[in-house]
């Protein structure tokens, strides 16, 4: 079926009469029965004139060839929402093979997501660590890396929430204002250690002048 989709078109001297009464359907309803905004419509015109103006076939190869030569994803979106409902018209008045409409929806375009941030490479945490100057800073990236806490997490950590004899730490204000418990590793413990200084209670993770550290700070 693919096959024969591809081989299937209208000549360039039939499609701009099409597509004039094509557009005009959109604005009166007349093509399913949904009347399109002038807006809709003006951008569906536009982009199907662009297309005759390069290619005298409707086709899936025709149509994937001039998707590839735009160079945005909202240039290929539209391009392609306007050519498959032009397409779709001209099956419904049987001047193209229906089976092209399952070749077209495979090519409609994707938005191009950046890629995912990968996480920090232990030789990276590892410089990162050489670069603390005291054990306070080492301990709070320690505390990020260890646990994946958020920054306003760490900063709301208390020493009556670090149990360090069953190893574990209290999350007391997670996201929705859920509890939840985050284990110690012995690369924690160890950081823990150098920065504990037999505090009970009050903040872990303190400023300079003694007070709370924000999480903005910690950034």
């Amino acid at each position: 079926a693919k096959a024969k989709a591809k081989k299937v078109g209208v000549s360039t001297l039939d499609l701009p009469k099409q597509s004039h009464i094509w557009s005009r359907s959109l604005e009166q309803g007349t093509f399913n029965g949904k009347v399109f905004s002038p807006l809709t419509v003006a951008y569906y015109r536009q982009n199907a004139q662009a297309f005759l103006a390069r290619f005298a076939l409707l086709t899936v190869d025709t149509v994937e060839r001039d998707l590839a030569s735009l160079n945005s994803y909202p240039k290929r979106y539209k391009r392609h929402k306007a050519l498959a409902c032009f397409a779709r018209y001209l099956v419904q008045k049987g001047v193209l093979d229906p089976g092209i409409l399952a070749d077209l929806k495979r090519l409609a375009p994707k938005p191009n997501k950046p890629p995912k941030r990968s996480s920090v490479s232990e030789s990276q945490l590892d410089a990162l660590q050489a670069a603390c100057k005291t054990p306070r800073e080492r301990f709070a990236l320690a505390l990020l890396a260890a646990t994946g806490l958020r920054a306003s997490e760490a900063c709301a950590l208390q020493w009556q929430d670090v149990n360090r004899a069953e190893g574990f730490l209290l999350v007391r204000c997670g996201k929705g204002g859920k509890q939840r418990r985050v284990g110690i590793s012995q690369g924690l413990e160890n950081a823990l250690a150098d920065y504990h200084a037999g505090q009970e209670s009050g903040p872990v993770l303190l400023a300079c002048d003694g007070q709370a550290l924000s999480r903005f700070a910690l950034l």
